[in-house]
């Protein structure tokens, strides 16, 4: 027996009770009110190892002292913690294809009727509907109070014959943004930057225009967090195509500085609409206003077809 493990030694010692008392596994089972499945397989040295209830109940049946089986079976447990598991034991067994959950078949519309709000695409989209949404306001006077970062939209109301296709509609000439920064530059001799700020500038560009009148713009601002400045201002522009952003560029643009001035091109917008006290006057000329007018035109004509 000393080759034995402790579950063939309990195996052997149920067998030898059983056959000295004379009884039957199903009459063990009677007596211990057990099952039949469980007595046999208590009995059996490749079952699972019985319950101390059970080898209690096996044992009363055969009028047996327990201790010597509890014994073994506490000598089989341990031989079995020791035993390492197979691997192909530890894994899972699949299930039975009756509960199998079955993904349902792929549908086109779950990606077209689905949304995710928290999407940053979505969240610009929230940001460019609700700058859809707001009133506009003479040029001049938002430059007075939008003293904060954010985006802005510039349209034209006026007559210039140039601009009549657009003239007093929601397409805007120009899309712009200010983003304030980091907080910790922002000192006593440092501004914080400001939608009002550009706004002012973007007057003054204008008053020295020679044919442009400050008066005949009203804008649309918002005030966002800088994070959704810069991609709200790309979405607006690819919706819109503002002229001034695209076709015709160089409004936005600063006083780059004499030496420049005395060298540079000459940015488009300037060279359409400078007038004689522009940063941009002193500028070389590459391009005529009528070729400009022509490219404007062409704009208008492919834009709001």
């Amino acid at each position: 027996m000393g080759d034995q493990s402790g579950r063939q030694q309990l195996s052997d010692a149920l067998a030898n009770l059983l056959a000295r008392s004379r009884t039957t596994k199903s009459q063990v089972a009677s007596r211990g009110n057990l099952s039949r499945t469980t007595v046999s397989a208590a009995f059996s040295p490749d079952g699972p190892l019985p319950s101390d209830r059970t080898l209690e109940m096996i044992a009363e049946a055969l009028h047996a002292d327990p201790a010597p089986l509890r014994n073994l079976l506490a000598i089989a447990r341990n031989e079995e913690a020791e035993q390492p598991r197979p691997v192909e034991e530890a894994k899972a067994r699949p299930l039975s294809p009756a509960y199998r959950l079955t993904p349902p078949p792929a549908d086109p519309r779950l990606r077209e009727y689905s949304f995710d709000p928290l999407r940053p695409e979505n969240l610009v989209r929230s940001v460019a509907e609700r700058f859809r949404t707001l009133m506009v306001s003479d040029l001049a006077e938002a430059a007075s109070w939008a003293h904060d970062a954010g985006i802005y939209a510039i349209y034209y109301i006026g007559a210039h014959s140039l601009y009549t296709p657009i003239s007093g509609s929601v397409i805007p000439l120009y899309v712009g943004g200010v983003h304030e920064g980091p907080r910790a530059r922002h000192g006593a001799y440092l501004k914080r930057p400001m939608v009002s700020q550009r706004l002012d500038e973007h007057c003054r560009t204008l008053a020295q225009s020679r044919d442009l009148d400050p008066t005949d713009f009203v804008v649309r601002t918002l005030f966002i967090d800088d994070l959704f400045i810069t991609p709200a201002v790309d979405l607006l522009t690819a919706e819109f195509k503002p002229l001034w952003n695209t076709t015709l560029d160089g409004f936005s643009l600063r006083n780059p500085g004499r030496g420049r001035t005395q060298h540079g091109r000459r940015p488009k917008w300037h060279e359409l609409h400078a007038g004689p006290d522009s940063w941009a006057a002193e500028m070389r000329s590459d391009r005529s206003p009528r070729e400009l007018e022509d490219e404007v035109r062409q704009h208008f004509a492919a834009w709001l077809r």
